[in-house]
């Protein structure tokens, strides 16, 4: 299963491209010339990534598409938010 996400400017111009395999490691990246691709935060499903670790932060914890894992347990309130 393949997944992409596209950044568009004005009239409906691509400036940047994303493909990323099934376990949402990029395999294609298409820049404009803007280096929008390689600034842009926002990856994967709209998820944050961290081009140092190349990991996805998925609003409380880390995913590493490497090994198709989360890296970080869940908070303890996701068992008892009490």
């Amino acid at each position: 299963m393949l997944d992409k996400n596209e950044i568009l400017r004005k009239w409906h111009h691509v400036a940047t491209k994303y493909r990323y395999n099934s376990r949402s490691n990029i395999i294609y990246q298409y820049d404009d010339g803007s280096n929008l691709s390689n600034i842009n935060p926002y990856r994967y499903r709209g998820y944050r990534y961290d081009d140092e670790t190349g990991y996805y932060y998925l609003n409380s914890r880390y995913y590493d598409p490497s090994i198709a894992r989360f890296i970080s347990a869940d908070s303890i309130n996701y068992l008892d938010p009490s």
